[in-house]
């Protein structure tokens, strides 16, 4: 099996977008993007532990407000779907299926 067959089954050949250009060299902006992207990674954690602790008190509120009204709280329902769309976006991003991280290091969604 020769290295074009061995890397076919791995996404591609060695040449990648840049016809002629040597492997290592296209790897070298990616690894400089992995560093900001751990600083970014590291942002995004204290995020979202931020915004756990604010989605359970939020939970904690909406329960007690459906147990005493029968109904949950409307001025609560917003923030609670903007909460759990940027802990979505989050996880997104420091499990490395998104790109973008999330708010402050980027736009809010």
């Amino acid at each position: 099996m020769d290295s074009s067959t061995a890397h076919a089954g791995l996404g591609g050949s060695d040449t990648g977008a840049a016809v002629g250009r040597p492997r290592e060299i296209q790897r070298a902006p990616r690894d400089q993007r992995l560093g900001g992207r751990v600083l970014f990674m590291i942002g995004s954690l204290i995020g979202y532990s931020l915004a756990e602790l604010l989605v359970k008190g939020l939970m904690l509120v909406q329960l007690l407000v459906r147990i005493f009204t029968g109904a949950p709280s409307e001025r609560l329902l917003d923030p609670g779907e903007r909460l759990s769309r940027y802990i979505y976006t989050a996880w997104r991003y420091l499990c490395f299926c998104a790109d973008h991280p999330p708010w402050p290091m980027s736009r809010w969604r």
